[in-house]
Protein backbone atom coordinates (compact mmCIF):
# COMPACT_ATOMS: atom_id res chain seq x y z
CA UNK A 1 0.00 0.00 0.00
CA UNK A 2 2.77 2.14 0.68
CA UNK A 3 4.33 1.78 -2.75
CA UNK A 4 1.00 3.00 -4.35
CA UNK A 5 1.14 6.55 -2.37
CA UNK A 6 1.53 9.05 -5.13
CA UNK A 7 3.12 12.75 -3.73
CA UNK A 8 2.54 15.37 -5.57
CA UNK A 9 6.09 17.34 -5.55
CA UNK A 10 5.04 19.98 -7.41
CA UNK A 11 3.07 22.54 -9.82
CA UNK A 12 2.82 24.60 -12.13
CA UNK A 13 0.05 27.35 -13.32
CA UNK A 14 0.37 29.48 -16.41
CA UNK A 15 -2.45 31.28 -18.56
CA UNK A 16 -4.86 29.38 -15.82
CA UNK A 17 -8.37 30.94 -14.34
CA UNK A 18 -6.66 33.64 -11.46
CA UNK A 19 -2.65 33.02 -12.92
CA UNK A 20 -1.57 34.98 -15.89
CA UNK A 21 2.25 34.57 -15.27
CA UNK A 22 3.81 31.48 -14.78
CA UNK A 23 3.34 30.83 -10.85
CA UNK A 24 5.26 27.18 -9.30
CA UNK A 25 4.53 25.61 -5.94
CA UNK A 26 6.42 23.35 -4.24
CA UNK A 27 5.67 20.53 -2.17
CA UNK A 28 8.45 19.32 -1.16
CA UNK A 29 11.21 20.16 1.32
CA UNK A 30 14.88 17.97 1.84
CA UNK A 31 13.04 15.13 0.45
CA UNK A 32 9.90 15.66 2.87
CA UNK A 33 6.65 15.94 1.20
CA UNK A 34 4.87 18.70 2.59
CA UNK A 35 0.28 20.17 2.48
CA UNK A 36 0.01 23.59 1.23
CA UNK A 37 -2.33 26.05 3.47
CA UNK A 38 -3.48 29.53 1.37
CA UNK A 39 -5.13 32.22 2.75
CA UNK A 40 -6.39 35.60 1.48
CA UNK A 41 -9.24 37.54 0.60
CA UNK A 42 -11.53 36.36 -1.46
CA UNK A 43 -10.94 37.05 -5.74
CA UNK A 44 -7.58 36.04 -5.13
CA UNK A 45 -6.73 32.78 -6.77
CA UNK A 46 -7.54 30.81 -3.75
CA UNK A 47 -9.85 28.51 -5.64
CA UNK A 48 -7.79 28.67 -8.84
CA UNK A 49 -5.38 25.91 -7.78
CA UNK A 50 -7.85 23.55 -6.67
CA UNK A 51 -9.56 24.31 -9.73
CA UNK A 52 -6.04 23.56 -11.09
CA UNK A 53 -6.11 19.77 -9.55
CA UNK A 54 -9.82 19.02 -10.91
CA UNK A 55 -9.13 20.17 -14.70
CA UNK A 56 -6.40 18.26 -14.39
CA UNK A 57 -7.78 15.02 -13.43
CA UNK A 58 -10.88 15.77 -15.28
CA UNK A 59 -11.98 13.72 -18.30
CA UNK A 60 -14.45 16.27 -19.32
CA UNK A 61 -11.85 18.53 -19.26
CA UNK A 62 -13.63 21.15 -16.91
CA UNK A 63 -15.15 21.74 -13.63
CA UNK A 64 -17.73 19.97 -11.76
CA UNK A 65 -19.50 23.09 -10.54
CA UNK A 66 -19.33 24.02 -13.92
CA UNK A 67 -20.69 21.13 -15.47
CA UNK A 68 -19.99 20.01 -19.23
CA UNK A 69 -19.22 22.02 -22.20
CA UNK A 70 -22.27 23.07 -24.30
CA UNK A 71 -23.54 25.77 -26.51
CA UNK A 72 -24.30 28.62 -25.04
CA UNK A 73 -22.50 27.50 -21.97
CA UNK A 74 -18.64 28.67 -20.15
CA UNK A 75 -17.87 25.01 -19.02
CA UNK A 76 -14.69 23.66 -20.21
CA UNK A 77 -11.48 24.87 -21.06
CA UNK A 78 -12.74 28.02 -21.98
CA UNK A 79 -13.84 28.87 -18.40
CA UNK A 80 -9.96 27.89 -17.50
CA UNK A 81 -7.99 30.22 -19.91
CA UNK A 82 -7.38 33.80 -17.80
CA UNK A 83 -8.91 36.44 -19.77
CA UNK A 84 -5.75 38.15 -20.78
CA UNK A 85 -3.64 34.46 -21.67
CA UNK A 86 -3.68 35.13 -25.65
CA UNK A 87 -3.40 38.78 -26.22
CA UNK A 88 0.03 38.23 -23.84
CA UNK A 89 0.86 35.51 -25.93
CA UNK A 90 0.95 33.13 -22.91
CA UNK A 91 -0.02 29.03 -23.51
CA UNK A 92 -2.37 28.06 -20.31
CA UNK A 93 -1.42 24.93 -19.05
CA UNK A 94 -1.45 23.48 -15.93
CA UNK A 95 1.65 21.32 -15.14
CA UNK A 96 2.33 18.86 -11.66
CA UNK A 97 5.25 16.75 -11.12
CA UNK A 98 4.06 13.98 -8.99
CA UNK A 99 6.76 10.85 -6.78
CA UNK A 100 5.26 7.20 -6.53
CA UNK A 101 8.12 5.01 -4.60
CA UNK A 102 11.27 5.76 -6.42
CA UNK A 103 9.15 6.71 -9.79
CA UNK A 104 8.87 10.12 -10.93
CA UNK A 105 6.46 11.34 -13.13
CA UNK A 106 5.44 14.38 -14.77
CA UNK A 107 2.70 15.87 -17.26
CA UNK A 108 1.32 19.34 -18.30
CA UNK A 109 -2.10 19.74 -19.78
CA UNK A 110 -2.94 22.46 -21.82
CA UNK A 111 -5.74 24.44 -21.68
CA UNK A 112 -6.56 24.56 -25.68
CA UNK A 113 -9.81 26.29 -25.88
CA UNK A 114 -10.23 24.94 -29.73
CA UNK A 115 -10.84 21.74 -28.75
CA UNK A 116 -13.90 20.64 -26.21
CA UNK A 117 -12.30 17.63 -24.50
CA UNK A 118 -8.57 18.59 -24.35
CA UNK A 119 -7.04 14.68 -23.45
CA UNK A 120 -6.23 13.48 -20.36
CA UNK A 121 -2.10 13.12 -19.83
CA UNK A 122 -0.58 9.87 -18.92
CA UNK A 123 0.41 11.12 -15.57
CA UNK A 124 -3.86 11.79 -14.89
CA UNK A 125 -4.48 8.51 -15.89
CA UNK A 126 -2.31 7.01 -13.36
CA UNK A 127 -3.61 8.97 -11.00
CA UNK A 128 -6.81 8.31 -11.83
CA UNK A 129 -6.19 4.65 -11.54
CA UNK A 130 -5.38 4.62 -7.90
CA UNK A 131 -8.20 7.03 -7.29
CA UNK A 132 -10.72 4.99 -5.48
CA UNK A 133 -12.57 7.92 -3.72
CA UNK A 134 -13.16 11.55 -4.73
CA UNK A 135 -10.41 13.10 -3.23
CA UNK A 136 -11.24 16.92 -4.06
CA UNK A 137 -13.81 18.37 -1.38
CA UNK A 138 -14.14 22.12 -1.56
CA UNK A 139 -15.87 23.49 1.36
CA UNK A 140 -18.92 24.32 0.36
CA UNK A 141 -19.63 20.48 -0.28
CA UNK A 142 -18.15 19.90 3.07
CA UNK A 143 -21.35 22.25 4.68
CA UNK A 144 -23.62 20.68 2.29
CA UNK A 145 -22.28 17.47 3.78
CA UNK A 146 -22.62 18.55 6.81
CA UNK A 147 -25.95 20.64 7.08
CA UNK A 148 -27.92 20.13 3.91
CA UNK A 149 -28.24 15.92 3.76
CA UNK A 150 -30.03 13.59 6.25
CA UNK A 151 -27.90 10.95 8.07
CA UNK A 152 -29.09 8.17 5.92
CA UNK A 153 -27.63 10.38 2.73
CA UNK A 154 -24.35 11.22 4.50
CA UNK A 155 -23.89 7.28 5.63
CA UNK A 156 -24.68 6.47 1.38
CA UNK A 157 -22.09 8.58 0.43
CA UNK A 158 -19.39 7.62 3.15
CA UNK A 159 -20.27 4.23 1.72
CA UNK A 160 -19.14 5.25 -1.75
CA UNK A 161 -16.51 7.06 -1.27
CA UNK A 162 -14.93 3.88 0.37
CA UNK A 163 -16.46 1.54 -1.83
CA UNK A 164 -18.70 -0.58 1.09
CA UNK A 165 -21.56 -0.13 -1.95
CA UNK A 166 -21.54 -4.28 -1.72
CA UNK A 167 -21.94 -4.32 2.52
CA UNK A 168 -24.23 -1.20 2.32
CA UNK A 169 -26.69 -3.25 0.31
CA UNK A 170 -26.37 -6.42 2.75
CA UNK A 171 -27.26 -4.04 5.36
CA UNK A 172 -30.34 -2.89 3.19
CA UNK A 173 -31.33 -6.30 3.06
CA UNK A 174 -31.21 -7.59 6.35
CA UNK A 175 -33.18 -4.11 7.84
CA UNK A 176 -35.89 -4.97 5.09
CA UNK A 177 -35.59 -8.75 6.66
CA UNK A 178 -35.69 -7.33 9.73
CA UNK A 179 -39.02 -5.50 9.58
CA UNK A 180 -40.81 -8.17 7.25
CA UNK A 181 -40.14 -10.55 10.25
CA UNK A 182 -41.37 -8.04 12.86
CA UNK A 183 -44.47 -7.31 10.59
CA UNK A 184 -44.91 -11.15 10.80
CA UNK A 185 -44.46 -11.40 14.13
CA UNK A 186 -46.92 -8.84 14.51
CA UNK A 187 -49.30 -10.61 12.33
CA UNK A 188 -48.70 -14.05 13.93
CA UNK A 189 -49.46 -12.26 17.11
CA UNK A 190 -52.34 -11.19 16.30
CA UNK A 191 -53.71 -14.44 15.02
CA UNK A 192 -52.72 -16.23 18.43
CA UNK A 193 -54.70 -13.82 20.17
CA UNK A 194 -57.93 -14.86 18.12
CA UNK A 195 -57.24 -18.46 18.57
CA UNK A 196 -57.09 -17.83 22.23
CA UNK A 197 -60.49 -16.19 21.96
CA UNK A 198 -61.88 -19.29 19.56
CA UNK A 199 -60.84 -21.55 22.02
CA UNK A 200 -62.43 -19.74 25.01
CA UNK A 201 -65.56 -19.13 23.12
CA UNK A 202 -65.74 -22.62 21.77
CA UNK A 203 -64.83 -24.19 25.36
CA UNK A 204 -61.42 -25.72 23.60
CA UNK A 205 -63.88 -27.80 21.07
CA UNK A 206 -61.53 -25.78 18.07
CA UNK A 207 -57.87 -25.10 19.08
CA UNK A 208 -57.01 -24.27 15.66
CA UNK A 209 -58.80 -22.30 12.66
CA UNK A 210 -60.99 -24.57 10.62
CA UNK A 211 -63.42 -22.65 8.97
CA UNK A 212 -65.98 -26.47 8.28
CA UNK A 213 -65.07 -26.88 12.06
CA UNK A 214 -66.24 -23.27 12.72
CA UNK A 215 -69.61 -23.37 10.90
CA UNK A 216 -70.59 -27.03 12.71
CA UNK A 217 -69.89 -25.50 16.10
CA UNK A 218 -72.07 -22.50 15.67
CA UNK A 219 -75.12 -24.14 13.58
CA UNK A 220 -74.80 -26.76 17.22
CA UNK A 221 -74.22 -24.29 20.02
CA UNK A 222 -75.71 -20.96 18.74
CA UNK A 223 -78.03 -21.17 15.60
CA UNK A 224 -79.83 -24.21 16.80
CA UNK A 225 -81.37 -22.86 19.54
CA UNK A 226 -82.54 -19.63 17.29
CA UNK A 227 -84.11 -21.75 14.12
CA UNK A 228 -83.41 -25.72 13.66
CA UNK A 229 -83.68 -25.06 9.85
CA UNK A 230 -80.88 -22.95 9.04
CA UNK A 231 -77.33 -23.56 8.84
CA UNK A 232 -73.80 -21.52 7.96
CA UNK A 233 -71.95 -23.02 5.59
CA UNK A 234 -69.49 -20.63 4.53
CA UNK A 235 -68.29 -17.66 7.12
CA UNK A 236 -68.96 -15.28 4.42
CA UNK A 237 -72.01 -12.83 3.28
CA UNK A 238 -72.94 -14.56 0.13
CA UNK A 239 -73.94 -17.40 1.74
CA UNK A 240 -77.47 -17.81 2.25
CA UNK A 241 -78.34 -18.69 6.11
CA UNK A 242 -76.34 -15.26 6.70
CA UNK A 243 -78.63 -13.53 4.13
CA UNK A 244 -81.46 -14.81 6.07
CA UNK A 245 -80.03 -13.83 9.66
CA UNK A 246 -79.44 -9.86 8.45
CA UNK A 247 -82.42 -9.84 6.79
CA UNK A 248 -84.54 -11.23 10.34
CA UNK A 249 -82.12 -9.11 12.34
CA UNK A 250 -82.96 -5.52 10.35
CA UNK A 251 -86.88 -6.66 10.50
CA UNK A 252 -86.28 -7.30 14.40
CA UNK A 253 -84.85 -4.08 15.19
CA UNK A 254 -87.82 -2.48 12.66
CA UNK A 255 -89.97 -4.18 15.02
CA UNK A 256 -88.98 -3.31 18.04
CA UNK A 257 -88.77 0.39 17.18
CA UNK A 258 -92.00 0.63 16.48
CA UNK A 259 -93.47 -0.99 19.44
CA UNK A 260 -90.99 1.52 21.61
CA UNK A 261 -92.22 4.17 19.83
CA UNK A 262 -95.86 3.42 20.44
CA UNK A 263 -95.20 2.77 23.90
CA UNK A 264 -93.20 6.00 24.38
CA UNK A 265 -96.37 7.95 22.86
CA UNK A 266 -98.92 6.11 25.34
CA UNK A 267 -96.86 7.47 27.92
CA UNK A 268 -96.84 10.72 26.64
CA UNK A 269 -100.66 10.91 26.43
Amino acid sequence: MANNRIIIEAFKLEGFRAYLQEQVFNLVRNKIPHSLAIFAPNAKGKSSIVDAFEYYISEEATLNRLGKRAAQTKAGPIAMEHVEAQENGVDSSVHFWFKQGDDKFSDSRKVNVSLSTPPLTNAAKRILKYAKVPFIIRGFELRKFVDGVTPEKRYENIVKWFNLEPLFLIQKNLRQLRRQIKQKAEQNSELNERLIDLKHRTNNEIVTWDELKVCEWFNANVLFHLDKTLKLKTISESDETYQVLINRKEAEEKGIGLATLKQLISIID
